[in-house]
């Protein structure tokens, strides 16, 4: 008897996870079904690296059409991030994505962005632009979202999820 309820607890665990793991990908939709936990590893480094401000590896994040760009180098790049001061991104949380329908195998993912800025921190709607290339998948920076066009601050996350 004992056993048996040490295994319906394991399977109980068991199942949580992979439900949990289910409902983390279902953010990724979009994406093909083969490459959507490759796309969530992906978009974990890209967090890290901007929550640890890794800014040299975020720079190998960056899609290569962009970073092959003769006006966006690395040192330039590190240079701009250094003017910026000190806030930045320490969460991103995804909350859907969609298929750019003009680019084959870009996808944009919107969500929650936790930003420090000193010693607050703020939520703000932000996206982060997904292309898949030689099998590898790329990000644009974390860009935020503003609700009007005149708009100085960027809009405040909505959703419940925690970031």
């Amino acid at each position: 008897m004992k056993l048996l309820s040490s295994i319906t607890i394991l399977l109980f665990l068991f199942l949580a996870a992979y439900g949990q793991a289910e409902d983390r990908l279902k953010v990724f939709d979009p994406v093909p079904a083969d490459q959507r936990a490759h796309i969530a590893e992906r978009l974990k480094l890209l967090i890290e690296y901007q929550r640890t401000k890794q800014y040299d590896k975020l720079f190998e994040l960056f899609p290569k059409i962009h970073t092959q760009h003769p006006e966006l180098t690395e040192e330039k790049f590190l240079a701009d991030i250094r003017m910026q001061g000190k806030s930045h991104i320490v969460d991103f949380v995804p909350e859907y994505s969609t298929e750019n329908p003009t680019i084959d195998g870009e996808f944009a993912i919107y969500g929650c962005a936790k930003v420090r800025e000193g010693w607050s921190t703020k939520k703000w709607q932000a996206a982060t632009y997904a292309s898949l290339e030689n099998g590898e998948w790329y990000f644009s920076d974390i860009l935020f979202t503003f609700s009007g066009l005149h708009a100085r601050n960027p809009a405040p996350c909505t959703s419940k999820k925690k970031c």
